[in-house]
């Protein structure tokens, strides 16, 4: 009896390639293809680059950063539109004059002293344009947090930013915690900023108080005490102050109408009142002219019959 053997084939496991990390970012490099084509790829961002990013660098960001940095960047660019030297850069990369420093590229960079205010720009050579920021702000990251918290006071103090301030929005336990925190720079050193009582900061530079109410940032004007506003803001101010007008006026049209209404109401009773006065003092004038034909004809009623009396014969 022939015995059959069975061969089985070996278990080949295959390892699936890791997925790239793009949460960081990615920036795109030119590679000749097998047929002598260019072609641009996709190359995922290191925390380095991240860190230090470059023009061309994209860099996503969740939507609670991005709406705290389109606000402050949109309140303070009408802030200082009277303003042609100061600058309100968001996100533009800052190549600074020490070598030694790689650059940044600030959530919100206000620069005075600017030159040419509306120039397109692709990154921002401090070198070149002879000033740098005054203030920067940056909106605190997941994956930067240490950087933005720690480092960057380190770097910007060193760089010589007057003002730096970090807000950090994350959720905890199902609620929104803020934090608005701040240092101003005094004899080349960093100092904090004191929260007043609002937990809102000073800042010097742009004479304003900053602050947080829920995960929105709000910036107070000191000089005048009010809320600076997005354009949103205050389109919808506008729309709100049109419409208020618009009910005041139409308000005011329907008291009119009714003051008229009520004036003619009036005048209609007056006029009333006079016919009534008119007929009455008719009426009396026509009772006394009856009165005394009544009476005048009584009397000569009376002259008859004495005259009667006096002429009648006996029989």
């Amino acid at each position: 009896m022939s015995q059959t053997t069975r061969l089985v084939a070996p278990t080949v496991v295959t390892t699936k390639p890791a997925e790239p990390d793009w949460s960081l970012g990615w920036r795109y490099e030119i590679s000749n293809t097998t047929n002598g084509e260019q072609t641009a790829v996709r190359i995922p961002l290191t925390p380095e680059e991240a860190r230090h990013p470059k023009e061309g660098y994209v860099m996503p960001e969740r939507t609670e950063h991005d709406i705290a940095s389109d606000d402050l960047s949109d309140i303070l660019r009408v802030h200082f539109e009277s303003r042609p030297d100061v600058a309100v850069f968001r996100n533009l990369v800052f190549e600074w004059d020490q070598l030694e420093m790689k650059s940044y590229a600030p959530d919100i960079a206000v620069v005075p002293n600017v030159r040419a205010r509306a120039a397109n720009r692709g990154q921002f050579v401090v070198a070149e344009e002879g000033t740098r920021p005054s203030l920067v702000i940056e909106i605190v990251s997941r994956n930067s947090r240490y950087d933005d918290r720690v480092q960057k006071v380190q770097d910007y103090e060193r760089l010589g930013i007057q003002e730096y301030v970090y807000i950090d929005i994350r959720t905890r336990r199902g609620e929104i915690v803020g934090e608005v925190a701040g240092y101003r720079l005094q004899d080349h050193r960093y100092l904090p900023m004191l929260p007043d009582e609002d937990d809102a900061l000073y800042v010097e530079t742009i004479n304003c108080r900053i602050g947080l109410e829920g995960a929105r940032v709000w910036l107070e004007d000191t000089a005048t005490g009010e809320n600076l506003l997005t354009n949103l803001q205050a389109q919808r101010a506008l729309v709100l102050e049109k419409e208020a007008r618009q009910a005041a006026e139409a308000r005011a049209a329907v008291e009119v109408a009714a003051r008229q209404t009520a004036e003619a109401r009036a005048a209609t009773e007056a006029e009333a009142r006079q016919i009534a006065e008119a007929r009455a003092t008719a009426e009396e004038e026509t009772r006394q002219v009856a009165e005394a034909r009544i009476a005048e004809l009584e009397a000569k009623l009376q002259l008859l019959q004495q005259q009667q009396r006096q002429y009648s014969v006996p029989i």
